[in-house]
């Protein structure tokens, strides 16, 4: 879901240099990042920098390799602030979505979004906001 790299760290699709198809990795490439700019990696076969890898959008963070664990800690600390079901709600229309042009995607109520609709942490997370505190969320 979120990929940290230390500083020395280095991305790329070296199929193509032994005569190979990088082939889960060319099509989550395209629609990850710039055509054209996933096209330079998969065709030349070269290896990029992680500091590259984060200016194009295949990284959501760069770190020393002395705080790689901390920053994922950070991230996790983060991620676990917000309503346990609407994560999970999130990461299935993200993934089911993708599946959809942009139309249908909008127009679609994915299966976990109803049961997060349904769920006391749907009425939570409004209420706390409007009293000011922190939401405590069940998870149901």
């Amino acid at each position: 879901d979120i990929i940290i790299s230390a500083q020395h760290g280095f991305f790329g699709l070296p199929e193509p240099r032994v005569g190979m198809i990088p082939r889960t990795g060319l099509h989550r490439l395209v629609r990850q990042i710039p055509y054209h700019l996933a096209k330079s990696i998969i065709l030349t076969g070269r290896k990029i920098s992680a500091i590259e890898a984060r200016t194009i959008g295949i990284v959501s963070e760069v770190v020393p390799l002395d705080k790689l664990e901390n920053a994922a800690e950070e991230w996790a600390e983060e991620i676990m602030e917000c309503a346990p079901l609407a994560i999970s709600a999130c990461k299935q229309a993200i993934h089911l979505g993708l599946k959809e042009d942009l139309e249908g995607a909008l127009a679609t109520t994915y299966p976990l979004e109803e049961i997060m609709k349904a769920s006391e942490d749907y009425q939570e997370g409004p209420r706390a906001f409007v009293e000011k505190r922190k939401p405590r969320w069940k998870g149901f």
